[in-house]
């Protein structure tokens, strides 16, 4: 399971906010680290009170198998993901255990991969406690692009339903967002429009009058290194992409 070709070493994310009063309370700032053969091995992610350590682990074929989130202060336990696959090397069932303090199993989650022709299908069951049951069912294509999103909670009540469409690209191009009762909530169009190193990825709610733009710009190697996110003709953050990439 490669992440990125294999001369990245090193990627760094920080987002700040334009609002001095939000960005007290925000920090989004992670670092990822992938080996020489391109997997990703281990990344840094800052919360609000502390940094979390993420580490994957592979199989001698370089297939993910475990997955494990702790805070990096005192190595307490978060959260922890186990993967099996079936014998055409697919994601059959990721297993997701939540822990609290003192390493103590919240909930648990179960992601039962299926497939055919042209889609996978991802259920995802979880349980809060014996009378508060989850379950997510996420519909992608062929090129895991995410087409359907749809939570129950206890088998009969619906949370949220949205579906997705994609242009000849592959380019996410609307999103419809309905609520418990299957009724529209909100249309998103989104737009992308390119100018050598520069990218403008724009987003428009049909129905609340709100337009998100995310202009980025792209390094020689086709990673972006700088995003700014501007809300209503507002800028709210910007975020730096740091990519070291090694000798070759």
């Amino acid at each position: 399971m490669k992440f990125l070709s294999q001369n990245v070493h090193k990627i760094a994310i920080e987002t700040k906010s334009f609002d001095l009063v939000m960005e007290a309370q925000f920090n989004n700032t992670y670092r990822l680290y992938f080996n020489s053969e391109g997997l990703l091995t281990e990344s840094f992610h800052n919360g609000r009170d502390c940094i979390y350590k993420i580490n994957y682990f592979y199989n001698h074929q370089a297939v993910l198998i475990s997955v494990t989130c702790s805070k990096l202060h005192n190595y307490e336990l978060c959260s922890t993901s186990e993967f099996t696959y079936d014998s055409k090397g697919r994601i059959k069932i990721e297993t997701v255990r939540h822990f609290s303090f003192n390493s103590n199993l919240i909930w648990t989650e179960q992601h039962i991969h299926t497939y055919n022709e042209n889609k996978e299908i991802i259920n995802i069951l979880g349980l809060y406690n014996k009378d508060d049951e989850f379950m997510i069912y996420k519909t992608y294509d062929i090129n895991h692009n995410l087409i359907e999103s749809l939570t129950y909670r206890n088998i009969d009540e619906i949370i949220s339903w949205k579906k997705n469409k994609y242009n000849f690209n592959g380019e996410l191009i609307r999103c419809i967002i309905l609520d418990d009762k299957k009724e529209l909530i909100d249309v998103l169009n989104y737009y992308r429009f390119k100018d050598g190193l520069k990218s403008v990825y724009l987003r428009k709610s049909k129905i609340f009058n709100k337009v998100s733009e995310y202009h980025y710009t792209i390094d020689e190697m086709g990673n972006w290194t700088n995003k700014i996110h501007i809300y209503n003709g507002e800028p709210r953050f910007v975020t730096n992409r740091t990519t070291e990439y090694r000798d070759i």
